[in-house]
């Protein structure tokens, strides 16, 4: 792919706001940026998981040090860190967004007390949807994520849901808007026989687009 020149000219494809893509919901969705933040619901799971530990191991940690052992390990003096380390995590994930720029042609990814990171287009590959098949533990799902080259960095995840629920359609939505904001090619892999009519029909309205990663090849 030639990064002078976009693959296509697409229209802009509203993304609705509070779309919840399975970790992440839209904040924004606009003709030059799509930003994606935490939901609520993980970020707050996070932090009370946290705060459980933290009672459990402080708990065990006392009950280890009345044995009055001379020589405590000091691993074992760093284990009541762990929650509160969980609960931290929890507490920057609430201010965690991530901005994908047309202009700039980049995702801008930021956090409370972190400076904003910024990777280009080139970082990437392409953005891959797949329907995942459906096993005796788990329906069948979407996932949409962005690949990097290879020996680059793991994928970045965008969201993974359901395709018997309409709400997977704001995640087809945010691929398509992903794939034209950063102009990256678009790939489309199997096929759903569990998802509802629009879902269906949201995939392969993806297709036409799968020619690209041919000329991107």
């Amino acid at each position: 792919m030639d990064g002078s020149s976009p693959i296509a000219a697409r229209p802009h494809r509203q993304v609705p706001a509070g779309a919840t893509l399975g970790r992440t919901k839209v904040a924004r969705s606009t003709a030059d940026r799509l930003v994606l933040k935490e939901t609520r619901k993980f970020m707050w799971g996070v932090i009370a998981s946290g705060l459980i530990s933290t009672a459990i191991v402080y708990v065990g940690w006392m009950v280890y040090l009345k044995e009055l052992r001379e020589n405590i390990p000091l691993k074992i003096l760093c284990i009541p860190l762990a929650g509160p380390l969980v609960v931290a995590l929890g507490a920057l994930l609430l201010y965690r967004h991530r901005t994908f720029d047309r202009k700039r042609r980049g995702i801008f990814s930021s956090r409370m007390f972190m400076k904003a990171k910024f990777e280009t287009w080139d970082s990437f590959k392409h953005v891959q949807v797949t329907v995942i098949t459906p096993n005796a533990r788990r329906r069948e799902m979407v996932e949409v994520r962005l690949e990097r080259p290879a020996k680059t960095g793991a994928p970045e995840v965008i969201g993974m849901l359901r395709t018997g629920r309409r709400k997977s359609l704001a995640l087809i939505a945010a691929a398509d808007e992903i794939s034209r904001i950063l102009d990256l090619p678009l790939r489309v892999t199997g096929d759903s026989v569990e998802g509802t009519n629009e879902v269906c029909s949201g995939l392969e309205e993806l297709e036409r687009y799968k020619q690209m990663v041919k000329s991107a090849a």
